[in-house]
């Protein structure tokens, strides 16, 4: 996920995605409530590539059924721009969405999925999932792992340090 989320709230670029104009001002108005105040929006998929190739932003909530680029194939296309340090969050929704789509975008690598019509309250837990998932507790396990390792290296425990790394691995 990009690093953008430790800065204000106000500071997150976020894509909107949908080909219905009012759509597009209604979820502009629930995120605004929500405290995110920069907001693009696409009323296509290709418009919304564009952007952003353009702009970079750090979350895009995007309807499945957009023209000429649909919300899954435009997860697919941000997901191929991404980097490990830098992923873009991703929230697909529509409706009717069929379990086929759903499958698939989890294993393109979307964070959340909303299905419509769904309250203002659904809404905004799934963006704030989308943007604070829980931490498993193996990861916070690897956390301290990986903190000792450096601990260890800089003293020059390598040899502790490889079996601590070793944990890493074998918890993953």
């Amino acid at each position: 996920m990009k690093g953008a989320f430790v800065q204000d709230k106000g500071q997150i670029t976020i894509l909107l995605v949908d080909p219905a104009n009012q759509t597009l001002d209604h979820n502009a108005a629930i995120l605004h409530e929500m405290g995110f105040f920069n907001h693009l929006q696409a009323e296509n998929g290709s418009e919304a590539l564009a952007m952003v190739n353009n702009f970079g932003p750090e979350l895009i909530v995007a309807e499945q059924d957009t023209p000429m680029i649909n919300g899954l194939t435009l997860l697919r296309l941000v997901r191929e721009q991404d980097t490990p340090e830098e992923e873009t969050v991703f929230v697909l929704y529509g409706q009717n969405l069929t379990s086929r789509q759903v499958a698939q975008a989890g294993r393109i690598g979307v964070n959340a999925i909303i299905s419509t019509p769904c309250s203002e309250e659904t809404f905004k837990a799934r963006i704030d999932e989308a943007l604070h998932p829980p931490q498993e507790p193996d990861d916070e396990k690897v956390e301290e792992l990986y903190d000792l390792s450096v601990h260890q290296i800089n003293d020059g425990k390598l040899d502790l340090a490889l079996d601590t790394c070793q944990s890493i691995l074998d918890i993953h």
